[in-house]
């Protein structure tokens, strides 16, 4: 019984092993807009923003209104200021 619940919870680990390995592709591109609003409220969140460490640092930048969120009129003039990277496509 121990072997097949092993078995079991190792099969279920395998999809996030390649989640994993894409990952670390994406962290030389940059993030794009879409990819970083998670909830897709379309403003990025401080929270949201962690997942990209170059983004994140330029989070206050981008954040020309204060309001603690980045929409995406205030990401594009920062993609285009060289705050954060530019989305792709």
């Amino acid at each position: 019984m121990k072997k097949i619940v092993t078995l079991i919870a190792c099969a279920a680990l395998v999809p996030l092993a390649g989640v994993a390995i894409a990952g670390d592709g994406h962290k030389d591109k940059g993030k794009t807009f879409t990819t970083l609003d998670v909830n897709g409220d379309g403003r990025i969140s401080v929270n949201e923003a962690a997942v990209d460490a170059q983004f994140s640092d330029k989070f206050a930048n981008a954040d020309v209104n204060r309001d603690g969120y980045v929409d995406e009129q205030e990401y594009t003039h920062a993609s285009a200021s060289g705050h954060p990277k530019a989305p792709a496509g």
